[in-house]
């Protein structure tokens, strides 16, 4: 039973989502891989014993590091400027 209240709370969700315009497969993927995500990455966590660094050790994953941090921080400065210009008085012309 608390099956079909998961499949349907989760199908009206997707409905809404739809009907506003948002994607879906962003859910879709947080739901499927979530907890094999969380589970890996805690096991990383513990063989580095916390160290957040050592994610960026090797070349290969420093550059994506980087180009994830460079990625999102686009997205908020974008995001930010254009709040910051939707809020500026308008000057008259």
């Amino acid at each position: 039973m608390s099956g079909l209240l998961v499949m349907l709370g989760l199908g009206a969700l997707a409905a809404i989502m739809s009907a506003a315009g948002m994607p879906l497969a962003p859910v879709v993927l947080g739901i499927v891989m979530g907890k094999i995500v969380e589970q890996t990455l805690m096991q990383s966590l513990i063989s580095t014993q916390g160290d957040l660094l050592a994610f960026f050790d090797r070349p290969a994953s420093m550059v994506l590091g980087c180009l994830t941090l460079a990625l999102w921080g686009g997205v908020l400065i974008k995001a930010a400027l254009r709040l910051w210009v939707r809020a500026a008085p308008r000057q008259a012309q």
